[in-house]
């Protein structure tokens, strides 16, 4: 029997891809996945009680998405989700959150954001304390085996890791070392490849459902 959601050809538009991921994960049953995905993305060397991970930067999902919050309630370090500071110029900066941070919807996106007066993520605070480790989860509709991941098309953690490496290459390229990229992801949308763009940067890790796959040992700049 075929599949209701034959995989996309690489060939194909982002916007084709978008539009078979959200049709897939439409049938998933995100709750019971969500509490996969924590055990799994929990077992990470990068997150164990003998790293020195101590800025976990995550992400409010939206209704159909993973959720990845209840490590607010577990993670030893500090935790951080985003919040759009430029509509239009694809801007946003990560905020310190704990489980009782109140949280806002945003007026156009009606995602949930932390309050402007939350303590701000400074990466250069970050990049001067020299056993520090981050770890930023990012959200995806849809992973390929080499670590790219298809986004809502907003652009706006591709503004982030943009001026994120860029400022972190002008310190100290040594400083990627500290850094670890992670998607969450159902077995069903981890594809052979996804259509890509040559400014596309690969996470680090694929976190599904059974498995933690490590796509590349470092960042590159």
């Amino acid at each position: 029997m075929k599949s209701m959601f034959p995989i996309p050809s690489p060939s194909d538009s982002k916007t084709h891809w978008r539009q078979w991921a959200k049709g897939f994960r439409a049938t998933e049953d995100v709750e019971r996945l969500s509490s996969e995905l924590l055990q799994t993305f929990s077992t990470l060397p990068c997150l164990s009680r003998a790293s020195k991970t101590d800025h976990l930067l995550l992400y409010a999902p939206l209704p159909d998405e993973f959720d990845p919050t209840p490590l607010l309630n577990t993670f030893l370090g500090t935790c951080y989700l985003p919040r759009i500071t430029d509509y239009k110029k694809r801007r946003m900066q990560f905020h310190q959150v704990t489980p009782n941070t109140p949280l806002v919807t945003h007026p156009t996106l009606h995602l949930k954001e932390p309050p402007i007066t939350a303590p701000v993520f400074s990466v250069d605070s970050f990049f001067s304390q020299e056993t520090s480790h981050m770890v930023l989860l990012i959200p995806a509709l849809a992973t390929d085996h080499q670590g790219h991941r298809l986004g809502y098309g907003g652009g706006f953690y591709d503004k982030f890791l943009d001026d994120l490496y860029a400022q972190t290459v002008r310190s100290d390229q040594q400083l990627l070392n500290r850094m670890t990229t992670a998607c969450w992801m159902s077995d069903n949308r981890h594809v052979k490849q996804l259509p890509t763009e040559p400014t596309d940067r690969p996470v680090q890790w694929v976190i599904t459902p059974i498995q933690s796959i490590q796509i590349v040992q470092t960042i590159s700049p």
